[in-house]
């Protein structure tokens, strides 16, 4: 999900918001919505996406997990 939404907003200046919930997660066994820790390769994913994103777009800066799973921190300056 983030690599497509970083690579979206790369290309353009042109995003809304939309009030409406248009994206849920259905709780199942074994899915992220039941327990995050199921699929930590996702959250390393999005880390990575995070940072690909900022290097191609020449940002001085990089991305650490934050405390809530699937969240990151960006901070100044490269790794």
């Amino acid at each position: 999900d983030y690599d497509l939404v970083m690579k979206i907003t790369e290309k353009t200046d042109k995003i809304g918001h939309v009030p409406q919930i248009l994206y849920h997660w259905r709780e199942e066994a074994g899915s992220t919505s039941v327990d995050p820790s199921n699929k930590m390769y996702a959250f390393d994913a999005g880390l990575l996406a995070v940072n690909a994103s900022l290097k191609r777009t020449g940002k001085d800066a990089h991305a650490k997990k934050a405390d809530l799973f699937f969240t990151y921190k960006v901070l100044p300056g490269k790794m």
